[in-house]
């Protein structure tokens, strides 16, 4: 992937707008974008974003909010393509999503382990533990390929 645009959850005219921009994936933020009291109706209008010919990912919330979970579940019923994880630090979280994430598969029938997970890692912690994370194989993707990115037309 080159580009990425992160559009706000609460917003499916933004992430029309992202898909026409030419990227290569739009990421549905249900985090800082979104303010804490318009959370649930962002988790509950993603079954209803627009379908794209590129990648839709559904960035969380982080862990110690709280809200990660109600995030993972409403994404994981939602036609999407992956989840971005914030401050990723543990790869036991990491094994939690992927069960969770395999049983929504499964009660949706969708293929199991067909919603890739990119961790983010954003602190200290993060970079020593990613070995540990990204050994756990199968749907978790690393985020970036360093190489030139392309500008979208946005």
């Amino acid at each position: 992937m080159r580009s990425m645009i992160f559009t706000p959850g609460h917003r499916h005219d933004l992430v029309a707008k992202a898909i026409a921009c030419g990227t290569d994936a739009v990421i549905v933020d249900l985090e800082d974008a979104v303010a804490l009291e318009e959370k649930p109706a962002a988790r509950a209008g993603l079954k209803n974003l627009p379908r794209a010919n590129i990648p839709m990912y559904v960035r969380t919330n982080a862990i110690e909010t709280g809200l990660l979970w109600d995030d993972v579940v409403a994404a994981g019923q939602a036609n999407i393509d992956g989840l971005v994880i914030p401050k990723a630090e543990s790869a036991d979280v990491l094994r939690e999503i992927d069960g969770a994430l395999r049983a929504l598969e499964m009660a949706n029938g969708r293929e199991v382990g067909s919603i890739t997970v990119i961790p983010l890692i954003e602190s200290g912690l993060g970079v020593r533990e990613t070995f540990n994370m990204m050994s756990i194989g199968g749907r978790f993707a690393a985020a970036h390929r360093w190489r030139r990115a392309r500008r979208p037309r946005c």
